[in-house]
């Protein structure tokens, strides 16, 4: 049974009367800040995982958890902005009782665990070094049409000691027609997981952090290490997530999965976005994305390094749809890394193979910069982070922000970064550099990296790629070491502190103000301002 603060949430046409949105209406809640981690599970004293990683709305979500404790305690908060303190408690259990059903900390080999999984051959008879938790007993967690769609955070508490998990997965509405959905890129989050021992980049089995014998596939039924359970989510996608609700935009949310699996209509809304890293996207996915773009939505990555690797989703032992994340990597070429073949070889929804691989290989010869008209082009050096340098000051999407050619936002370019690649631009289609920004990347070269807008006359779209990590960083004031990866969780030194921008939040809201209306704004599109917010002034 659920006990504690039920959702109390006005019925959706309410607000059309009102004259307001689901978002502005949810987000006048007061919220709370005890949704954030203060004694992180580190020690594998509980930890647990969501058996999907979204819901559709009147669907059940099941919770898998293993602790050595006696009790623990679970909260489902909603994350939004609510008035700065970030999250509202939507409901809570206390009292559940604990079982044991195993753990992992790095740089252990294995996970610990009687029903864990940790050999997977592929359909070729090769290893893939997949690792599953596959742990039993889940909670079932109700969401009925009642809850406000959106990303969702559940914090576990054991009572032994009291240290805590998060737990993150998205609530859709299949039936919403908003002007943004947000997508979230659990793909990459996902191959990027090293619970249990491997990851798309590691194998603690063989040799912390090495290449050889990386997993070919990545199984969602498993925590994320990162983040004490919330891997990239509080890094830089919840605070895309708490801009879009802080100015009450009209969105609404989704993932890798639910878009190729076609239960999320991109037709129904005016912009598809995501933030951070979308390096991992399947041929469904990518054809979804496409067909929306043709059809006039706008798309953009507030982000780096996206589309890079066609990945398919595969069906679990329990023949859960989409639970694993597969990836062969053919073509990288690195030394000592010697990849499996792919078995699977059949074509797409875009006629091309679904063989795992580089997009822009000689296998599948489809690149990303078809679609973004920007390619990966580097780390920067230790992660740090560099100014944005303004291009093309007098593009409609420096409206407002008082900014001059040449003028600089602190801190923005920096994790992964993009250059142009106009090699796919067509008729009708102008591309235009808003940013183009020295940084210095990891071998030490120095480089530019740039942030495209494409305009398409023919259907009067736009397609956005900002070409760095932090651009949703800089959008927000939330910034919290606890949820960065164990090696830069120091701070200064560390991760990149990364100011807030207002001239970026700005320029943000002009271009989502494009992508809704159809029209660049010939004044600044920003809504609901913080009474701190200043134009950025030029510097030298």
């Amino acid at each position: 049974m659920l006990a504690g603060a039920a959702a109390s949430v006005i019925p959706f046409k309410a607000y059309a009367q009102t004259g307001g949105n689901i978002i502005q209406t949810e987000n006048t809640l007061p919220g709370t800040t005890d949704w954030q981690l203060t004694n992180p599970s580190a020690n594998g004293e509980i930890q647990g995982y969501a058996g999907q990683d979204s819901i559709n709305l009147g669907e059940y979500l099941y919770v898998y958890v293993s602790t050595t404790a006696y009790m623990f305690d679970l909260e489902v908060y909603r994350l939004g902005y609510y008035q700065g303190n970030g999250a509202s408690l939507k409901f809570y259990i206390r009292g559940i009782p604990g079982t044991d059903q195993g753990s992992w900390v790095a740089p252990n080999p294995y996970p610990t665990g009687a029903t864990v999984i940790t050999s997977y051959p592929d359909a070729a008879g090769n290893e893939t070094n997949m690792v599953d938790a596959n742990w039993g007993a889940p909670i079932v967690l109700p969401f009925d049409p009642s809850y406000v769609p959106g990303i969702y955070i559940i914090k576990l508490i054991e009572q032994d000691t009291g240290t805590q998990w998060h737990i993150p997965f998205v609530l859709r509405d299949d039936t919403a027609a908003p002007d943004i959905f947000y997508k979230l890129p659990f793909n990459t989050d996902q191959a990027y997981n090293v619970w249990g021992g491997t990851s798309a980049y590691d194998n603690f089995r063989v040799n912390p952090l090495g290449l050889n014998d990386r997993s070919s596939y990545q199984s969602f039924n498993r925590p994320y290490w990162l983040g004490f359970g919330s891997q990239h989510l509080f890094l830089w996608e919840y605070p895309m997530a708490r801009f879009l609700e802080e100015l009450g935009y009209n969105v609404s949310y989704t993932t890798n999965l639910a878009i190729a699996l076609g239960e999320t209509t991109l037709t129904n809304a005016k912009a598809v976005i995501t933030a951070g890293h979308d390096e991992y996207v399947s041929q469904q996915e990518r054809a979804a994305l496409q067909s929306a773009l043709a059809a006039g939505v706008n798309l953009a990555w507030f982000g780096a390094n996206n589309m890079f690797w066609q990945v398919r989703h595969g069906t679990d032992s329990s023949t859960n749809v989409g639970r694993l994340l597969i990836n062969y990597k053919q073509s990288l070429n690195q030394p000592g890394y010697v990849p499996y073949v792919d078995p699977v070889s059949d074509l797409g929804a875009l006629g091309l193979t679904l063989s795992t691989d580089l997009w822009a290989s000689a296998r599948i010869n489809y690149p990303e910069a078809r679609l973004l008209k920007q390619s990966w082009e580097a780390v920067a050096l230790n992660f740090n982070a560099f100014d944005f340098v303004v291009k093309h000051a007098n593009h409609w999407m420096y409206t407002g922000t008082g900014l001059n050619e040449g003028d600089h936002i602190p801190g923005v370019i920096g994790g992964e970064v993009d250059l142009y690649d106009l090699r796919f631009l067509s008729s009708g289609q102008t591309a235009t550099v808003v940013g183009w920004s020295p940084y210095s990347a990891n071998d030490q070269s120095n480089r530019i990296t740039s942030a495209l807008i494409v305009e398409d006359s023919s259907n009067n779209t736009a397609v956005f790629d900002a070409g760095t990590f932090f651009w949703s960083v800089a959008l927000s004031d939330f910034q919290s070491y606890v949820y960065a990866p164990p090696a830069q969780q120091t701070g200064l030194g560390g991760w990149p502190v990364i100011p807030e921008s207002p001239a970026l939040r700005q320029m943000t809201a002009n271009l989502l103000s494009r992508m809704i209306s159809g029209s660049p704004p010939s004044t600044p599109a920003m809504r609901g301002q913080r009474s701190t917010w200043h134009s950025l002034a030029s510097r030298p």
